[in-house]
């Protein structure tokens, strides 16, 4: 804050018989906050507050909650330590990023002459926001990987497809791939593994969105092409 100098005029005033003469601020003269400064001093300091809890209404108890059995976070945990194994498998051999190779595996499940999908199918598929889909494709066509075309019927929409060189691709990098899944599996016996595929599928069909536009990949007319 800017300080102003502050000016003075003399008061006269008569005293028990003497005049003295007594100096005052100009009452046209911005007067500082005396008492700003002293609340700041005499904040309270949280080491000295007392606890003024009312003893008739006892704190409620702690919640019996074990975040490290909690299978929500479990498997988000593991999900996300999965995912970034795989990555360094295939970033490491074909210089490709998560949502890069998420586009191109959706795609190469695609039947022959199926022909292309959208990107509202791809991103439901995926699990990744639009404007991921978006850039990773664009990506992929400048490598040349995937194609992008604009639906006849309405051209706002973008439809998707591998190129030959994306086949290609796919036909090299399935096998770097599987090869993490199986040495990942190998911790399981047969019969653990065999009970544990079978209830990640019921816990797939459970969890399975209930928004039928983004279950059954209904084009999106936002889509950024």
């Amino acid at each position: 804050m800017t300080s102003h100098p502050q000016s003075f005029q003399m008061k006269w005033m008569s005293t028990g018989g003497r005049t003295i003469a007594r100096t005052q601020p100009d009452a046209h003269t911005p007067r500082p906050a005396a008492n700003q400064a002293t609340e700041r001093d005499q904040a309270t300091d949280p080491d000295e507050v007392t606890d003024t809890h009312d003893a008739r209404h006892p704190a409620p108890e702690p919640v019996a909650f074990d975040l490290a059995q909690f299978l929500p976070y479990r498997m988000n945990v593991l999900a996300g330590r999965i995912s970034r194994q795989l990555a360094a498998v295939y970033g490491a051999q074909f210089a490709l990023t998560i949502p890069e190779w998420r586009i191109l595996a959706h795609l190469s499940q695609l039947p022959p002459g199926a022909g292309d999908v959208s990107v509202r199918e791809v991103q439901a598929r995926v699990d990744m926001d639009k404007a991921k889909v978006s850039r990773a494709a664009q990506r992929l066509e400048a490598a040349g990987l995937i194609s992008k075309r604009a639906n006849p019927a309405d051209r706002r929409l973008v439809r998707l497809a591998l190129t030959d060189a994306g086949h290609r691709r796919m036909a090299v990098l399935v096998p770097w791939v599987q090869d993490y899944e199986r040495r990942l599996l190998d911790v399981l016996a047969p019969e653990e593994r065999a009970a544990f595929l079978a209830a990640l599928t019921k816990l797939e069909a459970a969890t399975a969105p209930v928004d039928a536009g983004a279950a059954d990949g209904s084009e999106d007319p936002h889509a950024t092409p």
